[in-house]
Parts: C-alpha cells; structure tokens; sequence
C-alpha cells in the first residue's frame, strides 16, 4: 500500500504546471514501471498513459488547392496537462512546416510544387512521441479561356449598334410649340374725359 500511495502522489505530479515537478515525477512513474513488481508497475503505467502525447487529430488533410496560393493553415490541439503539450515537431518533407504553439501545434505548407503530397509531423516530447498525417492535392491554377471568333464578332456588333447616331428629326413635321402671348406692362386703357 505505501508503494501504490507513492504512485498516487506521483500520478498527482504529473498534473503540475511546473515542469520540472512533472518530468521528475514521470521518470520515477517509468523506473516504477520498468522495475517494480506487476500489480505495481500495472499501476504506474496507466499513470504514465494519461500524460502521453495526445494530438486532437492524427490525418490532417487540406484537400485541393491551386498551386502558388496563400500558405494554408491548420492547428492541431494538443490535450493532456502541460506536461504531455511540450513536444517538439519534426517533419517529413520540405513543404511541411509545423510549429509549437500554445495552442498545440500550428501546421502549414508550401504550395509551390504540384500533385497529390503525402508526408508526416512527429511529435516528440518528455511524455512520449505521436505521429500527424498531412496530405494535399496541389492544382495548376486555373486560367480564363480567350474569346471565340464568334464572341468578339458578337461584341463588336453590339458595340456598333450602341455607337450608331440618332436619327435626325424631320423640322417640317415637327409640331411648333404654341407662343404665349406677351404683355406689355406699360400699356394701360385710357380713361373717358369726365363732361362737367
């Protein structure tokens, strides 16, 4: 019993925010479960299994996408108390890049080749070690088709009707438009002589 409460306590350790406190108390855990009898050692390993590094998602596709675009981005979420969130990531190929966060690990890619690309992040930290699949399709951009004979020969049609002048309007047939009388402000009606 004194052996499997050392192995609570240091279970309890794991969970610390300081590192240092953590990783001791994982080694102890692993030369518990390397060296100790079964029923103990049983103990220590399924204390040492809640800290493994635990990725939120092992494939990670970023599906098709035109080649020379915007690097794409992912995270991948990292669970487990701080100790099993401190790895450091490793890829595959060149055209993977991935980075520590303090979110989990923040993944991206160089779309300057071509074709469907296949390639791994590993993950690897005082806890243990996981492995990300990436994968990508990458396109030749697309390009915008010149204009048919018959669509230029459309165009410029239109463009003459819209360019075409008025017809002129015939001044004979045109109606005038009625004067309106004008009224001489000065002019004012005589008035009778008055006969005394």
């Amino acid at each position: 019993y004194t052996r499997l409460g050392a192995i609570s306590e240091l279970a309890s350790r794991l969970a610390s925010d300081n590192l240092e406190v953590a990783v001791g108390a994982h080694e102890a855990l692993t030369d518990t479960a390397d060296t100790d009898i079964d029923f103990v050692a049983d103990r220590a390993r399924t204390a040492l299994r809640q800290v493994g590094v635990q990725p939120a998602q092992t494939d990670v596709h970023f599906g098709q996408i035109e080649q020379g675009s915007p690097s794409p981005q992912r995270t991948v979420t990292l669970f487990g108390p701080p100790i099993a969130r401190v790895v450091t990531p490793r890829t595959s190929d060149a055209w993977i890049r991935a980075t520590h966060t303090a979110e989990g690990v923040e993944i991206s890619l160089d779309t300057s080749g071509i074709g469907e690309l296949h390639g791994t992040v590993e993950l690897n930290g005082p806890t243990g070690d996981a492995t990300m699949t990436i994968d990508v399709e990458l396109v030749a951009p697309t390009t915008t088709a010149p204009p048919t004979r018959s669509e230029l020969a459309a165009h410029d049609s239109a463009s003459e009707q819209d360019a075409a002048p008025s017809p002129p309007v015939d001044a004979a047939s045109a109606e005038p438009e009625p004067a309106t009388p004008r009224t001489n402000p000065y002019s004012q009606p005589r008035a009778s002589p008055s006969i005394t």
